[in-house]
């Protein structure tokens, strides 16, 4: 057969003679030779399939080293560029033909070599002779495939492959491909090369040869201009490393039967397309900030994220919905998608689908559930946690989205299972940028489309390919498969369930159908309830094959969320004592249930999710089964120990610590979830209980009112602060103690105060604390009689609830006050890597060492304990009335803290001589003396000048007493505080130091304030040593730590505007740079001492030097974010350089000799490792 139209003449001549395998002598290095070691960082992973393409790589690159692997046979490294460009860093490999070899090559290239970008450069056939010629170059801008087909019963064939766009960098290159670009020919006349940048390469398993395969795969895909056989495996392994990828190939035949007459075209197209790949990265400036495989973006560029995500990676295969995603694959910016369609028929699992295959396109994609039982604050909290992960506020969050989008990001977002129109304010931010981002909404409201201007609706209705989706099992008769479709509404839930169900028991669909219709004769009523009765009784019968002490995981379902169920939660419902064993029963409910439960990974913590539909069927089987109902009598139990034991409060520490260390943040936000639905559902339980059942109750008391604290807690760490979820967590946890313990009104309210003069004593009161505190009688009354009836019902819990009220956990904070044996005991250490709970004999080992209470010791504590860190906790919701409206008087706060601190006097004085409760420390620490440093009262009003220096004086003295407090304080009967706590002394002295700076204000005692500040400053500086010691093994917390209050130090020098202290100021602000500039987590607290420096030189005539800090500033896109976020930080930086503008002519001259030795002294400093920002001046 001969070549179409006259492209079979023999190919013109190149400018330069193709290497071969003659020339490839360079000695193999073995990959742990020092010359494959040496070699830079590779950038670029080029693939060929051949040696014609294999040569044209090669050819193009120089100073090449042959090394070899073991897993990948002979890799070439070597460079692009000309000149002194010869920067970019190359890795030629080559695999056999076929998506499959090109899959395992890539993947295993990428993982070893770590390149930014992984390219097939090679040859491939034409789809349309008359436009794309031999010698053309063809781009993947798309990559579609046709692997999957289904024959349909009339013998014709659809193809059901995909077609995705290539990665998202490639593609803003494909677009100035042509840009310079000269084909390498001797005589540049003899040959119009072209240069398709927009293409659609179609890849498949077939080495087509034959014109009449070529159209009908022309039929099929009318807009395929090239036709290869490696692309898939390229994509797939590329898709699955988020790498950046691309084919990029030359036409070497026609895919007619002529490849023997166009073989001599192989060479030339070979070299055509690596000519083109070499143009493309020949200058290093355009993957300078692409990112390597195993490469974040925040390393380099925290505000730039490769992809901001919540779509995490799910456990299971799709089966393509050809019609479907092609309508999904058109979505436009500012033309919201809508896909609608009743339960079942898989919306989400499309649109996932859809992001996840684009998920290179996008900068940010973004999932928000907008159903009924999450409602708006989930939103809320889910746009809270991307305002987090682009390093901005809340409030800043949609101006930074639409700014991300100026600048050619893509951004979408995914509504899921919205059940009404969105009106929150949050949509109505979201709807004002809606031109600029990608929006699908997914829903099963008909007409809600018509609700939004310019929505596109989707119906999503009957699983067209079902018949090739059940292609595997086995029927005599094609009429039963049909049945079975028909019999579920060809809804792709109930297929999918009925399909594992068959492929499972090895049955045919005649006989599924049989067992479905019998199944729905004995419960017709629960079928005809749920709506669709056949999808219910396939669910239903999947389920009833788990075994008893499986079904206690799923269950748990019934207390929770469907969606993002941690598997911890799950696995620790199951009856063996080993984690691992557990896990692994965990897997065989997957495996028995895989049609039912979706499994998402994200950061090594997996997820199971259950459709709303299964989560109702389990429901309804609970309810039903009445031995199933007596095996989760203990659910409610087990489940609030886990919820206490993952979501951990310890009222040392803020935001960063209340949860324990084995769960990472994006845990926190779906348990904090799944614990507000299961205190809604505990609720109803308890109202409902039939039995009436005491324990059972106080159980469920105990539970809410614990849960409920610790939610109230989490919602206090949140920006932006919802006002409801703030209080009305606390408010619950303390209605439902008052219940439990029959506290009423009138013990809230006494009302003759002559009786209780005798109660200050009692506690233990001063006279000068009652006075100091605003302390009345009527406070130590009420909290008498609180003490009294919280304490006897504590005493009254029954062995049954030990558990759930000691429930113990030990971290490192923890370790480091107990005693040495302690410290070294690997069973406490081995609980603290693992945060599990500490077992009773644990408990008791502590107990011999007096770091802990034992059980029966502490049992009448828990209950008032508890009250007191509700009440704590609800009273320090004062100080957010600035950033959110609360719903009580600020005197109804300030009036709990008062309390807190009564009852917590109390509990101390029933505790061990020497100990304390922890709360004492803490309410007198962080609040009640924040109201003696605040500068206002309760209604707002700023104190009178003389009541603010009064109250920063005595706020001074009591801190000063807590700094020397002996005793040892303890937290729910452990351990957490001593006379050697350096954390707790640190942050003492921040507030001490902070008084005096505020003396220093209102022009109190100038110079003796100034002085006793300074002293305070040095005993701080004492405090902080062993943090900036270099060979201290510190963690995060030091170096936070050692920078924050190092900074405190030097501002407080700095603010007594007395020269004399300038030079202690420069020298601690330059010790704090030194260290924080080392790290990510102390970045904020370089910019401060940064600034403070500047602010120095320039109060002291350096001028120059100021302007050098200052430029500093700016020298990390990190440092300048950092002060976009801080306004105040903004205006100092602004006041010092109109301070440094206004300095003298004279001034600058004399700056600019200073600056220039400053300049020489800081690069010569730079050159052998010191800071570039110290201060080159004898004088300081």
């Amino acid at each position: 057969m001969s070549c179409e139209g006259n492209d079979c003449v023999a190919p013109p001549k190149l400018n330069f003679t193709l290497k071969t395998q003659r020339d490839f002598n360079e000695k193999p290095h073995d990959r742990y030779d020092e010359e494959i070691r040496s070699q830079p960082p590779t950038d670029i992973l080029l693939i060929t399939a051949n040696d014609n393409e294999f040569n044209a790589c090669y050819s193009y690159m120089k100073q090449i080293r042959r090394g070899f692997y073991t897993e990948l046979g002979y890799v070439d490294f070597g460079q692009f560029g000309d000149g002194d460009d010869q920067k970019v860093q190359v890795a030629l490999v080559k695999c056999r033909q076929g998506s499959s070899d090109t899959q395992t090559v890539a993947t295993i290239g990428a993982t070893i070599l770590n390149p930014k970008v992984v390219l097939f450069v090679g040859i491939c056939a034409s789809m349309r002779p008359k436009e794309a010629k031999l010698g053309d170059v063809v781009l993947s801008d798309k990559l579609a495939t046709y692997t999957r087909r289904e024959i349909k019963p009339d013998g014709t064939v659809e193809y059901h492959g995909v077609k995705t766009e290539v990665s998202r960098n490639m593609a803003k290159l494909f677009l100035h491909a042509a840009d310079g670009w000269k084909p390498p020919l001797k005589d540049p006349e003899s040959l119009d090369v072209g240069l398709h940048r927009d293409a659609v390469m179609l890849s498949g398993p077939d080495l087509v040869n034959c014109s009449e395969r070529r159209q009908e795969l022309s039929d099929h895909f009318p807009d395929a201009l090239g036709l290869e056989m490696e692309g898939e495996g390229l994509y797939k392994a590329a898709h699955d490393l988020g790498l950046e990828w691309g084919v990029i190939k030359a036409v070497s035949n026609f895919a007619d039967g002529s490849e023997d007459v166009t073989k001599d075209w192989q060479p030339f197209s070979s070299a055509m397309a690596a000519s083109v790949v070499y143009n493309m990265f020949k200058h290093p400036v355009v993957l300078k900030n692409w990112y390597r495989h195993k490469e974040t973006k925040d390393a380099q560029d925290p505000t730039n994220k490769a992809s901001v995500s919540n779509c995490y990676e799910l456990e299971h295969s799709y089966w393509p919905r050809k019609k479907l995603d092609d309508e999904i694959q058109k979505i436009q910016k500012g033309k919201i998608k809508v896909l609608h369609g009743t339960i079942g028929t898989g919306k989400t699992s499309a649109t996932r689908h859809y992001i996840d295959v684009n998920k290179q396109k996008f900068a940010i994609r973004w999932r928000i559930d907008v159903s009924t039982s999450t409602g708006k604050y989930s939103a809320i909290a889910s746009l809270t946690r991307l305002a987090k992960e682009l390093g901005v506020s809340y409030r800043e969050l949609f101006q930074t989205i639409q700014q991300r989008a100026e600048r050619q990001e893509d951004i979408i977002f995914l509504l899921d299972n919205v059940q009404k129109k969105p009106c929150d304010e949050w949509f109505r931010e979201l709807w004002n940028i809606r031109s600029s981002v990608y929006i699908i909404i997914t829903t099963n409201i008909a007409f809600l489309h018509f609700d939004l201007p310019d929505a596109e609706e989707l119906r999503v209705e009957e699983f067209d390919e079902a018949f090739e989706f059940l292609q595997e099992i086995h029927d005599d008769d094609g009429e039963d498969i049909l049945k079975l479709c028909k019999q579920f509404g060809w809804n792709i839930l109930g297929l999918t369930v009925a399909r594992d169900y068959m492929l499972r028991h090895k049955i045919t669909a005649r006989a599924y159908l049989r067992r479905l219709r019998e199944s729905e004769t004995v419960r017709k009523d629960q079928g005809d309830a749920s709506g669709h009765p056949a999808l219910y009784h396939s669910i239903r019968a999947c389920l009833e094959e788990v075994d008893p002490d499986k079904f206690l995981a799923i269950a748990t379902t019934s207390f929770i969320s469907n969606n993002m169920i941690p598997v911890f939660l799950l696995s620790n419902q199951l009856s063996a004592s080993n984690s691992s064993e557990n896990a692994a029963r965990l897997d065989a409910i997957h495996a028995q249930l895989k049609s039912l439960v979706q499994i998402t990974n994200q950061n090594k913590n997996r997820f199971f999710s259950y459709h709303s539909f299964t989560q109702y069927v389990i429901k309804d089987m609970i309810k039903e089964n009445k031995s199933v109902k007596a095996d989760l009598q203990h659910l409610p139990c087990r489940l609030a120990g886990i919820f206490v034991r993952y979501i951990s409060k310890d009222n040392r520490f803020s935001k960063s610590h209340f949860l324990q260390r084995v769960v990472c943040e994006h845990v926190e936000v779906f348990l904090r979830e799944h614990a507000k639905v299961y205190l809604k559902e505990l609720e109803n339980k308890q109202n409902d209980d039939p039995t009436n059942n005491e324990s059972r109750k106080m159980i469920a008391s105990i539970t809410l009112a614990r849960l409920s604290e610790l939610l109230g807690f989490t919602y206090t760490q949140q920006q932006p602060l919802i006002r409801d979820e703030l209080d009305d967590h606390f408010e619950c946890a303390t209605y439902l103690l008052h219940k439990l313990c029959g506290i009423t009104e009138k013990d809230l309210q006494p009302v003759n105060e002559s009786d209780n003069e005798h109660l200050q004593e009692m506690f233990g009161v001063t006279d000068k604390d009652r006075d100091m505190f605003g302390i009345t009688n009527n406070d130590f009354a009420v909290a008498h009689q609180l003490s009294t009836k919280l304490t006897k019902k504590s005493s009254e819990l029954s062995s049954s609830l030990i558990e759930l009220v000691f429930w113990r956990t030990v971290n490192e904070q923890d370790l480091a006050m107990f005693p040495e044996q302690v410290k070294e005991n690997e069973t406490v250490r081995e609980k603290i890597r693992s945060s599990e709970p500490l077992s009773r004999s644990d408990v008791e080992e502590l107990v011999k060492h007096g770091v802990t209470y034992s059980v029966d010791r502490y049992r009448e504590l828990f209950l008032p304990e508890l009250y007191l860190s509700v009440i704590y906790s609800f009273g320090r919701n004062y100080f957010y009335r600035y950033r959110t409206t609360l719903k009580h008087p600020s005197a109804y706060y300030i009036s709990l803290l008062k309390r807190a601190y009564c009852l917590s006097r109390a509990i101390s004085k029933r505790m061990n001589r020497g100990d304390a409760v922890l709360h004492e420390f803490m309410v007198q620490a962080n609040g009640l003396l924040y109201l003696l440093v605040n500068h206002d009262l309760a209604d707002g009003t700023d104190k009178e000048k003389q009541v603010h220096a009064r109250d920063l004086k005595n706020a001074i003295t009591y801190y000063q007493k807590l700094v020397s407090e002996e005793r040892r304080f303890f937290e729910m009967g452990m351990l957490k505080r001593t006379k050697d706590d350096t954390s707790s002394k640190l942050k003492c002295y921040q507030q001490i130091i902070k008084c005096y700076k505020s003396l220093l204000k209102i022009n109190e005692d100038g110079g003796r304030c100034i002085k006793d500040g300074a002293q305070a400053c040095e005993d701080l500086f004492e405090l902080l040593t062993p943090y900036g010691a270099q060979n201290v093994d510190r963690t995060n917390e030091h170096l936070v730590q050692y920078s924050r209050h190092m900074n405190a130090i030097a501002e407080f020098y700095l603010s007594t505007n007395n020269e004399e202290y300038f030079p202690r100021a420069t020298e601690i602000f330059t010790l704090s740079a030194e260290q924080a500039e080392k790290y990510d987590v102390t970045i904020k607290f370089y910019l401060e001492a940064l600034v403070g420096l500047a602010d120095v030189c320039s109060r002291i005539g350096k001028h120059q030097d100021s302007i050098c800090h200052l430029k500093q500033c700016d020298s990390k896109e990190s440092l300048r974010k950092l002060q976009r976020q801080n306004p105040p930080i903004q205006e100092r930086i602004c006041n010092i350089q109109r301070r440094n503008d206004a300095s003298s002519p004279r001034g600058h001259e004399r700056d600019e000799a200073i600056t220039s030795q400053y300049c020489d002294d800081t690069d010569a400093g730079r050159a052998d490792g010191s800071s570039s920002y110290s201060i080159k001046n004898e004088n300081t």
